[in-house]
């Protein structure tokens, strides 16, 4: 008589396959390691249930690409709010699939405890290493520590009240991002869920030394006024804006969001 491994006996049933399933998926996603080749040599990661909704907008969606056809693809930059590492993983695609040979350098910055081993191993995997580096901190007021909520689904922010799990993380100052990737800088992308009003204001000397500023925009940012407060900051920098998305809404029409690529004027 063939006696069945116990393990393959239980796979053999169907409710246990789904029992099992269900727990992979939902608790023990990391465990699966999934890995998605995305094309010239460069593997995307995705270490959490959630982070293929990040993916799906960024490689699938193409959220960006209408903004990056539209500037000289950036050598060097600095992705705030980096989430899994996809933007810039997106952007080192496009580079090499448009024959750009020189050598890309990036800072990745996040401030979601999750993102440390998840954007680590990234940049490990895709052996850029010497290439880029990655920074687990939060934008803010010029403070030592400011209070983040991390949640689910891209949520995450430090704006006051929010959902989430509250967390002490360091700010990242100008002077932190200067000693990592110092100079001038091709295209800052930020996308920190309603900071970007914080960035803009604590950030001058940064956006001084950049050419281009991708910037997705939240309309319940920390300034209280909207769209247009953001436009008119970022015009006072020195930026024109060369285009934008139409706005998007979530859940009401006061909650929207949208993106927006500015030029650093001449």
């Amino acid at each position: 008589m063939r006696f069945l491994n116990p393990l393959n006996w239980l796979l053999s049933i169907k409710a246990f396959r789904q029992y099992l399933a269900f727990h992979l998926k939902y608790r023990y996603f990391e465990d699966l390691n999934i890995e998605v080749p995305v094309g010239e040599n460069l593997i995307a990661i995705l270490p959490y249930l959630d982070s293929s909704d990040s993916f799906s907008e960024i490689f699938l969606q193409h959220e960006y690409r209408e903004f990056l056809q539209g500037i000289e693809l950036p050598h060097k930059w600095i992705d705030i709010g980096c989430h899994m590492g996809y933007f810039s993983l997106y952007l080192e695609n496009w580079r090499r699939l448009s024959g750009v040979s020189e050598q890309s350098s990036a800072i990745l910055i996040d401030a979601d405890s999750r993102t440390k081993t998840a954007v680590t191993r990234l940049i490990e995997r895709n052996k850029l290493s010497n290439m880029w580096t990655y920074q687990y901190a939060a934008i803010g007021k010029l403070t030592d520590l400011v209070t983040f909520y991390e949640d689910d689904y891209m949520a995450s922010t430090s704006l006051e009240g929010a959902a989430g799990k509250p967390v002490k993380v360091d700010v990242c100052k100008a002077q932190d991002i200067e000693d990592k990737l110092p100079g001038h800088y091709d295209l800052v992308k930020v996308d920190i869920e309603g900071s970007e009003w914080d960035f803009l204001n604590h950030y001058e000397e940064i956006l001084q030394k950049t050419r281009y500023l991708l910037l997705e925009w939240h309309s319940w940012h920390g300034g209280g006024g909207g769209l247009a407060q953001l436009k008119a900051k970022i015009f006072k920098l020195g930026f024109l804006i060369l285009s934008e998305s139409k706005p998007q809404s979530l859940e009401s029409k006061e909650r929207q969001v949208g993106l927006i690529l500015a030029e650093k004027k001449c």
